[in-house]
C-alpha cells in the first residue's frame, strides 16, 4: 500500500541524494509472510512472575476448554532463569490433570518479546492475546468460532474487575455497545478498543506480518494495532451482546495507575508516538485520523506529568522536537499547561516580518501558550513551514476572521470584540502582545482592564505614531466604550488622550502594560521623547526591556534547500529585501564600483556577483540597467524563509542596511530585523550603518561595517 505522503517521502529522499552525489535509496519491497494455519484458536499468555495469578488462570482456562474448535494456550515465560523455572513448576502442577492444551514456550524479558515468539509459534487462523493476570468468560472459544473470519478482527465485551466488575460501565465497553452484533470499518468509532491487547480475537497472518515492538517498555499494543490498521485496513466485528467476555483485573501497578515519572510519562511515551508517527506518515487518510488520535492520548500521559513538573516543559518539548513525523501532538501535550495568550494580529503561517519575530519570540521564551492572530489572507501570502518556529509551545491558535486594517478602527474593534470572546471563560496569568499592526495592543489593553491581576507584556516592533520621517501617523478611533477604558487610566496621561488611533496605540501600552519591550534603545527614548513630564519618561524606561529580535537554531538554516548554484570563482554577496526611499540601490551600486570596500572579506580579490531577492524582481532590474550593473547583480523573486535561512549560509557576506533617517530624525530607532537571521548563518554581515544607530553600536566580529552614501 503507498499513498501520496508515501511517495513524496520517497522523492525527497531521492533528491537528497542526487543533491549530495550520493546513490539513490533502493527502493523497499514489503511482502508478506504466509503460513499454513489450520482454522482454530491459538491464546497467547506472556507469563513473568506469574506465582500470584497461575491458580485463578488455570482454573479460568479450565472453563473455556472446547471440544469443537481447535486450540491452543501458549504460556511464554519470560524473566529472570529464577522466575521462568518457577513459572513453569506451577504451571505443569496446576494444569497436570487439565485438558488444556497447552505448551510452554521461553523468551527473552519483556512482554512484546514474549509475544511474539508466541506468534511465530501459533499454530492455528487466530489468536487471541491474554494477560496473565486477566481472565475469559466460560466457553469462550465455542461463544466466539461462529463469528471468526480470516480478513476480520473480532471485538467482544471487556469488564473491570477491582474487588468485583464493574459489568461493563467502563469506558472502553461503553464505546462498544453501539456497535454490538455490527461489522465496520469506521474505526474512529473504536479508538479505545482498538489501542489495546485484550477483548479482541486477532487472524494470525496479521500479527505474523507486523508482530510487537519489542524495544517499547510500554505502548507495545496500541503501536501493533495501529500497524494493522495501516497496512491491511481490516474489518472489525463486534459480537452481539453477552457473547464473551475479557475480564480486566485492575491491580494498583497497572500502567493506567502507574506512579508519575519522566521515564513512564514523556521518555516512554514519546517512543510510542515516534511509531505511531512513522505509521502516520504512510496511512490512508481513515487509518491516519486514528493513530492521530492515539497519538494525542498518549501524549495525554506528558501533560498530565507537566502539569505537576512544569520545569521539565523544556526538557520535554527539545525531546519531542527531534520527531521526524509529520504530525506532532504539541498540541495535546500543551493541553492543560498555558498559562500565557500572546497576541499578534499577524501571525504564522502568514509570510510577514511581523508574525514571524513574534513567533521566534515565543520559541524563544518557551512557555506552552495559546494564540490570537487575525486572517490575513487578503494581503499576506501564506507559508505553512513558519508555523514549525512556533508550534511546539501553542496549544490553540485562535485565528479570527476578520477583515485586516491597520488603519481603520472599525475593523480593528471587530477583531478586538472577536477576540474577547475567544478567550471569555479563559484566564491567562501573562499576555504578550507585539506590534506592528495596533489591534494587538487594543485587545490585549482590553483583557488587561477586565483582569488588571494579569500581567501585560507589550511589545513594539518600531515606533508607531511617527512614521520614518518623523511625520505623525493619524487615524480616527471613535469608540465609546474604548473611551470609557482611556478614562480610567492614571491621570497624568489625560493630556495625551486623543481620538488618534496611533497615538493611543502607544499611550495604552505606556499606561497599562506591566512591561514594555522594545528592540534597542533608540527606539525606547525616542518614543519617551515626546513626553515633557520626566516622571513619565522614567515610568516607560523602568517598565522597559531591551531585546533584540531573536536568532532561531541552526537547525532552522537546514529545513530546506535555496537551489541557487554559486560559481566558487566569485565572491558572492546577497541582499533580501525591498527598496525604498529611505533605503536604495545606492549601497549596492557603492559596492559593485568599489569592491575594494570589502577587501578584507575578500583577500583572493574573487570578481563581486551581488544576489537581490526582492518582492519586485522586474523593478530591481530594472534600477539596475540604469546604472549598467546588470551583469554584476543577479535578482530573484523573494524565498520562502527556510530558503532564505538556508540560502544565508551559502553566501559569503550578507548586506544589511539601516534606514536612512538623519535628514528626518534625532536619532535613529530601527534595527533591521533581518540582522538576526542572518547572525544565524554565521557568515560575514557587511552593514551600511548610519552613524549612532542601532546597528552601528553592535559589536560582532560578523560585522563589516560601512558608512551610508
Amino acid at each position: 500500500m503507498q499513498n501520496s505522503r508515501t511517495r513524496i517521502k520517497e522523492i525527497n529522499r531521492m533528491l537528497e541524494a542526487l543533491r549530495n552525489d550520493q546513490p539513490l535509496p533502493a527502493v523497499q519491497e514489503d511482502r508478506d509472510r504466509m503460513k499454513d494455519d489450520t482454522h482454530g484458536l491459538s491464546i497467547i499468555i506472556p507469563m513473568y512472575n506469574g506465582a500470584p495469578y497461575i491458580e485463578r488462570l488455570a482454573a479460568n482456562l479450565e472453563s473455556i476448554h472446547s471440544e469443537q474448535v481447535p486450540y491452543e494456550v501458549l504460556f511464554i515465560l519470560n524473566g529472570e532463569q529464577a522466575s521462568v523455572a518457577q513459572d513453569r513448576e506451577l504451571l505443569n502442577q496446576a494444569l497436570r490433570d487439565s485438558k488444556i492444551h497447552y505448551r510452554l514456550l521461553e523468551s527473552e524479558q519483556g512482554a512484546g518479546r514474549a509475544r511474539n515468539v508466541g506468534i511465530e509459534a501459533a499454530q492455528y487462523s487466530h489468536s487471541l492475546m491474554l494477560d496473565s493476570d486477566d481472565t475469559l468468560s466460560d466457553n469462550i472459544i465455542d461463544q466466539l468460532e461462529p463469528h471468526l473470519a480470516l480478513g476480520t478482527i473480532t471485538v467482544f465485551e471487556i469488564h473491570n474487575i477491582s474487588t468485583a466488575s464493574d459489568n461493563g460501565s467502563n469506558v472502553i465497553q461503553q464505546e462498544i455497545k453501539p456497535l454490538f452484533g455490527q461489522t465496520t470499518t469506521a474505526y474512529h468509532k473504536l479508538t479505545k478498543i482498538l489501542s489495546m491487547n485484550g477483548a479482541k480475537v486477532i487472524p494470525t497472518f496479521y500479527l505474523l506480518n507486523t508482530q510487537y515492538a519489542e524495544d517499547l517498555r510500554s505502548g507495545e499494543d496500541v503501536v501493533l494495532m495501529m500497524s494493522i490498521l495501516t497496512r491491511y485496513m481490516p474489518e472489525i466485528k463486534v459480537v452481539p451482546e453477552q457473547t464473551a467476555v475479557y475480564n480486566r483485573h485492575i491491580v494498583d501497578n497497572s500502567v493506567s495507575r502507574a506512579a508519575l515519572s519522566y521515564d513512564f510519562n514523556v521518555q516512554q511515551r514519546y517512543d510510542v508516538i515516534r511509531l505511531l508517527g512513522e505509521l502516520a506518515d504512510i496511512a490512508d487518510p481513515e487509518v491516519r485520523q486514528i493513530i492521530i488520535n492515539r497519538m494525542d492520548a498518549q501524549a495525554g500521559f506528558v501533560s498530565r506529568y507537566l502539569e505537576q513538573h512544569p520545569a521539565d516543559y523544556g526538557r520535554v518539548t527539545q525531546l519531542f522536537q527531534t520527531l521526524e513525523t509529520d504530525y506532532k501532538p504539541y498540541t495535546a501535550i500543551n493541553r492543560n499547561n498555558v498559562k500565557t495568550l500572546y497576541i499578534g494580529y499577524c501571525f504564522t503561517p502568514f509570510a510577514d516580518t511581523s508574525g514571524i519575530v513574534l513567533a521566534k519570540r515565543i520559541r524563544e521564551r518557551g512557555r506552552p501558550c495559546d494564540v490570537i492572530s487575525n486572517d490575513m489572507s487578503a494581503v499576506r501570502t501564506m507559508d505553512y513551514s513558519l508555523n514549525a518556529i512556533a508550534a511546539p509551545y501553542i496549544y490553540q491558535h485562535f485565528e479570527l476572521p476578520t477583515r485586516p486594517s491597520f488603519s481603520s478602527w472599525s475593523l480593528i474593534e471587530s477583531f478586538v470584540v472577536l477576540g474577547e470572546r475567544r478567550v471569555k471563560g479563559r484566564t491567562y496569568d501573562e499576555i504578550y502582545s507585539r506590534v506592528l499592526w495596533p489591534g494587538s495592543h487594543f485587545l490585549a489593553f482590553k483583557l488587561k482592564m477586565q483582569r488588571p491581576e494579569t500581567k501585560w507584556i507589550a511589545e513594539f516592533s518600531d515606533p508607531v505614531l511617527l512614521d520614518i520621517k518623523n511625520n505623525e501617523r493619524s487615524a480616527a478611533l471613535n469608540s465609546r466604550q474604548m473611551h470609557k477604558l482611556f478614562s480610567q487610566l492614571d491621570s497624568r496621561w489625560k493630556p495625551y488622550i486623543d481620538h488618534n488611533l496611533f497615538n493611543m496605540t502607544e499611550i495604552i501600552a505606556f499606561a497599562h502594560a506591566d512591561e514594555l519591550v522594545f528592540t534597542n534603545y533608540n527606539q525606547m527614548f525616542s518614543m519617551c521623547e515626546r513626553f515633557k513630564e520626566p516622571e513619565i519618561r522614567q515610568l516607560i524606561t523602568e517598565k522597559a526591556v531591551i531585546k533584540a529580535h531573536p536568532v532561531v537554531a541552526p537547525d532552522f538554516y537546514h529545513l530546506d534547500k535555496a537551489l541557487i548554484q554559486l560559481d566558487d570563482k566569485q565572491f558572492h554577496i546577497g541582499y533580501f529585501g525591498n527598496f525604498y526611499e529611505t533605503r536604495g540601490l545606492n549601497e549596492i551600486i557603492s559596492l559593485v564600483k568599489q569592491p575594494e570596500q570589502v577587501a578584507e572579506l575578500n583577500p583572493d580579490k574573487r570578481p563581486l556577483k551581488l544576489h537581490i531577492f526582492t518582492s519586485n524582481p522586474k523593478q530591481a532590474k530594472l534600477e539596475l540597467m540604469k546604472h549598467g550593473l546588470n551583469r554584476s547583480v543577479e535578482v530573484y523573486p523573494y524565498l520562502s524563509y527556510f530558503e532564505f535561512l538556508n540560502m544565508t549560509t551559502h553566501l559569503d557576506a550578507l548586506l544589511v542596511m539601516d534606514a536612512h533617517t538623519r535628514a528626518y530624525k534625532k536619532r535613529n530607532p530601527y534595527l533591521p530585523s533581518k540582522l538576526s537571521d542572518y547572525m544565524g548563518s554565521h557568515q560575514p554581515i557587511i552593514a551600511f550603518v548610519e552613524p549612532g544607530s542601532p546597528m552601528s553600536e553592535l559589536t560582532s566580529e560578523q560585522l563589516l561595517k560601512l558608512e551610508l552614501q
